[in-house]
C-alpha cells in the first residue's frame, strides 16, 4: 500500500512494525511484495472497516489487545487470500467489519456461563470475553492454496481443522511453533514433505491426522515426547517410509493408530504394549516384520487389530483370547499361522474376522461357536484341516463364510 495522508502513512509504519515483531522473516519480508500478505495488509489500511487502535499499536511494545485485533485480522486476511478465499463453500463475513471472531469457522475464547459451585441454578459468573481465537475449523470448504506461516501468529490457537481441502505444499516450520494446539486435522489434502522433528515441540497436542496426503520421509521418533496424543492417523502416504517408533509406545494416552498404506518397514515395536487405551491398531499393507504386533494381545481395551498385507509379519494367535473388547481382526496376506487357538472363541464381540492367505492349521475349534456377533468369516486359502463342528451353526449373526482352499471335511452345520 502507498497512503497518501499522513495519518495514513503513520498507520502503515506501526502495522509495518508490528508485524515484523509478530511474523516468521519469510512472511514478513513479503509484506512488501506482491504477494497474499500485501494484499492482506492493504485490506487492513484501506477497506477494513473494524477500529483498529493504532495508539496502542503505537506503543511500544503494543496495547495487548490492540495488537491482537490487528494480527488476528490481518493473518485472516492472509489466509483468505492465500487459500482462494472467494471461492469458498462458506466464507461468511470473511473480509467484513465484523468481529473476526464471528467469521465463519472461527471460534475465540467466548462469553461462557460456569455454575457457581453448589448451585444447580442456570446463573453463575460470567468469564470474560478475551477475543483470541482457539479454534479454526474450515473443513471440506474448498480451501485452494499454501498453509502460510504467518498462522503462528494465531497464539492461543488450540484447535486447527483444514482436512477434506486442497492445501498443498509442506508444513510450514512455523506450525510446530503453535505450542497451545490440542488438535490438528490436515488429513485428505496435498501436503508434501516430512513430518519435522520438531513436532516434538506441540507437548498438548491430543489429535493429529495427516492421512491422505503426499507426505514422504520417516516418522520422527520425536513424536514420542506427545504424551496426550491420543490419535495419530497417517494412513495412505505411501511414501512415508523407515521404521515404526519404538517412541510410540511412550504415549500412554493413545486410543487410535491408523499407518495403513504406507511404507513403513521392520518390527511393530514391543512398547507398544505400554498403551493400555488403545482402541484401534491399524497398519495394513505395509512392509512390517516379525511377531511385535503380538504385545498388541496384551492391551485389554483394543477393539480394531489390523495388520493383514504385511507379508513378513509372522506369529500366532496364541494370547489373543485377552483381547476380551476386540470387534475387528483382519490378519490376511501374512506369513501367520499355528494352530487356531480355542481361547478365541470368548471374543463374545467379534464382529469380524479375515485371515485369508495366511499359514493356519488344524481344525476350527468347536469354541468358536460362542463368537455370537461374528457376522464375517475368512479363513480361505489356508491349511485347515478336518470337519465343521456342529457349534459353529450357533453363529447366527453370520452372513459371510469364506473357508475354499483348504482340506476341510463334512458339510456345513446347520
Amino acid at each position: 500500500p502507498a497512503p497518501s495522508d499522513p495519518i495514513a502513512v503513520v498507520n502503515e509504519d506501526t502495522a509495518l512494525a508490528v508485524l515484523k515483531r509478530n511474523l516468521p522473516v519469510e512472511s514478513y519480508t513479503g509484506v512488501s511484495l506482491d504477494t497474499p500478505q500485501n494484499a492482506a495488509l492493504g485490506w487492513v489500511l484501506d477497506s477494513d472497516t473494524f477500529e483498529y487502535d493504532w495508539e496502542g499499536l503505537a506503543q511500544d511494545p503494543p496495547e495487548e489487545n490492540a495488537e491482537l485485533d490487528f494480527m488476528q485480522r490481518y493473518v485472516g486476511a492472509t489466509l483468505y487470500y492465500v487459500l482462494d478465499g472467494a471461492n469458498w463453500r462458506n466464507n461468511s463475513q470473511w473480509l467484513s467489519g465484523a468481529d473476526i471472531c464471528e467469521w465463519y469457522g472461527v471460534v475465540c475464547f467466548g462469553e461462557q456461563v460456569v455454575a457457581e459451585e453448589g448451585d444447580g441454578s442456570d446463573g453463575g459468573r460470567r468469564v470474560q470475553n478475551e477475543g483470541a481465537i482457539t479454534s479454526l475449523q474450515l473443513v471440506d470448504n474448498k480451501l485452494i492454496g499454501w498453509l502460510p506461516p504467518d498462522i503462528v501468529a494465531f497464539t492461543a490457537l488450540e484447535h486447527l481443522e483444514l482436512h477434506r481441502n486442497k492445501v498443498y505444499g509442506e508444513i510450514p516450520p512455523s506450525l510446530y511453533e503453535m505450542t497451545s494446539l490440542k488438535t490438528l486435522f490436515l488429513d485428505e489434502n496435498r501436503f508434501v514433505g516430512p513430518l519435522s522433528s520438531e513436532i516434538g515441540n506441540l507437548v498438548l497436542l491430543e489429535k493429529l491426522t495427516l492421512s491422505e496426503n503426499k507426505m514422504s520421509g520417516e516418522i520422527p521418533t520425536e513424536v514420542g515426547m506427545l504424551e496426550k496424543l491420543t490419535m495419530f492417523w497417517l494412513y495412505n502416504n505411501e511414501n512415508m517410509v523407515g521404521p515404526f517408533p519404538s517412541e510410540i509406545g511412550n504415549l500412554v494416552n493413545m486410543k487410535s493408530i491408523a499407518f495403513f498404506n504406507t511404507g513403513l518397514t521392520g518390527p511393530v515395536p514391543t512398547t507398544l504394549s505400554n498403551l493400555q487405551s488403545l482402541e484401534v491398531f491399524k497398519v495394513e499393507n505395509c512392509n512390517l516384520s516379525g511377531d511385535g504386533y503380538m504385545s498388541l494381545y496384551d492391551i485389554p481395551t483394543l477393539k480394531v487389530l489390523g495388520v493383514a498385507g504385511n507379508k513378513f509379519l509372522t506369529g500366532t494367535l496364541d494370547g489373543i483370547g485377552k483381547l476380551a473388547k476386540l470387534e475387528e481382526l483382519y490378519l490376511g496376506e501374512t506369513n501367520m499361522g499355528g494352530p487356531l487357538p480355542e481361547e478365541l472363541g470368548q471374543l463374545s464381540n467379534l464382529k469380524t474376522l479375515k485371515s485369508p492367505e495366511t499359514a493356519f492349521t488344524g481344525a476350527i475349534p468347536a469354541s468358536w461357536g460362542n463368537l455370537k456377533s461374528l457376522e464375517e468369516l475368512d479363513f480361505s486359502q489356508n491349511q485347515l484341516t478336518g470337519a465343521l463342528a456342529t457349534e459353529l451353526g450357533q453363529l447366527t449373526k453370520l452372513v459371510k463364510l469364506e473357508l475354499y482352499e483348504n482340506d476341510l471335511t463334512g458339510a456345513l452345520p446347520d
